[in-house]
């Protein structure tokens, strides 16, 4: 290093002018802080302000009603996803009607023929007209008009020639070897008396079994086919 002499005189003013500059220094920083600290306490004294601002506008916003949104009106038209579509009712198809089913036809069933009756039986050697439910001889009455309708055989006169009846609106049917024809009179006593061509037909009390003919007394006949 090269070895300066500085005149002390010149030494100690160089050294109080910078002891004077670095004064001025700190002077200036000092000053410099202050106002510093001046300029940081501003804004804490405007928060408080600007706190209180806040919080009112806050406030008047919560009190502040808020009108809801309108609600947009239903469409009148529905939605086509909505609407059913009608579909075609199919016509019914028509059936064709069964045939008839035929039904067997039942044979009438053949009435039982009525029991005769008048019928035909040997009696004296010939044939005479017997009554078919005890096959007795049967008379007739001379007295009796035929085809008049009455009988002249009545009172006392039954007792012995008792007449040959059936039941009323019985018409009487004829045996095998009958020829004539056969009706019915109502007689006075409510009875339904045979006739044969018109005449009555009796029994004889006298007679008790079949073939006898104890009744052929005068005004009285055997009648015969």
């Amino acid at each position: 290093m090269l070895g300066i002499s500085v005149p002390r005189p010149l030494l100690t003013a160089v050294l109080l002018t910078a002891t004077t500059a670095i004064a001025a220094c700190g002077s200036a920083a000092t000053s410099s802080t202050s106002a510093g600290d001046q300029a940081t306490v501003a804004p804490a004294a405007i928060a408080p302000q600007t706190t209180a601002a806040a919080t009112a506008t806050v406030s008047a916003a919560s009190t502040t009603e808020v009108a809801p949104a309108p609600t947009a009106a239903p469409t009148s038209a529905p939605h086509p996803s909505m609407v059913a579509t009608a579909r075609p009712t199919a016509a019914p198809t028509p059936r064709p009607a069964p045939p008839p089913t035929a039904r067997p036809t039942m044979a009438p069933t053949p009435a039982p023929a009525p029991a005769s009756v008048v019928t035909t039986g040997p009696a004296g050697g010939q044939t005479v007209l017997v009554a078919s439910s005890n096959h007795l001889t049967l008379y007739t009455y001379n007295a009796d008009v035929a085809g008049s309708g009455t009988s002249n055989c009545n009172s006392g006169c039954i007792s012995e020639w008792p007449p040959l009846t059936v039941p009323a609106g019985t018409m009487p049917t004829a045996g095998p070897g009958v020829t004539g024809h056969l009706g019915t009179i109502h007689r006075s006593d409510g009875r339904t008396q045979v006739t044969y061509n018109g005449k009555p037909l009796y029994f004889f009390g006298g007679d008790s079994a079949p073939g006898q003919t104890n009744g052929h007394y005068t005004g009285w006949s055997v009648a015969t086919p």
